[in-house]
C-alpha cells in the first residue's frame, strides 16, 4: 500500500524502505566510500560474490569463521551474535538503502541488489 506525499502515492516495501520508481542511479563517490569504510559491509559484498543469497546469521558465522583472531581466543559464539545484531541494526539497513543488498528483515535472506556490482567493483 502507498504512502502520500502531497499529491504522489509513493510505494514503500515492508521494511519501510520507499521502492524505486526508475532503474538504480549510479551511486555517488562519497556513497561508494561510505559503504567500503567498514570491514563488516566489505565482509558482506565478499560473501555475497559467492552466494546467491544468504541469512543474517550465516553472514556473520562467514564473518567470524574467515577472522582468525576470534578463533584464537575463544570469542566465536559471541563474536557471531554481535556481527549479527550489527548486521540486522546498521550495515544490512545501509546497504538496503542504496540498493546494493535486497535486505526484508533478520529471518530473510539477504540477495545482491542492483547496485551490488557497481560497489563490488570498486574493491577489486
Amino acid at each position: 500500500m502507498p504512502n502520500w506525499v502531497g499529491d504522489i502515492a509513493v510505494p514503500v516495501r515492508e521494511n519501510g524502505y520507499c521502492l524505486s520508481q526508475s532503474h538504480p542511479q549510479t551511486l555517488e563517490a562519497e556513497t561508494v566510500r561510505t559503504l567500503c569504510s567498514h570491514p563488516t559491509r566489505r565482509s558482506v559484498l565478499d560473501v555475497l560474490r559467492t552466494s546467491d543469497q544468504v541469512t543474517p546469521r550465516e553472514l556473520a558465522r562467514c564473518i567470524v569463521t574467515s577472522d582468525r583472531g576470534f578463533e584464537r581466543d575463544g570469542s566465536g559464539l559471541a563474536a557471531r551474535r554481535t556481527i549479527t545484531v550489527a548486521l540486522v541494526h546498521n550495515h544490512l539497513p545501509k546497504l538496503e538503502a542504496h540498493d546494493v543488498v535486497d535486505y526484508r528483515g533478520p529471518a530473510t535472506a539477504v540477495t545482491p541488489g542492483e547496485n551490488f556490482d557497481e560497489l563490488v567493483s570498486v574493491l577489486d
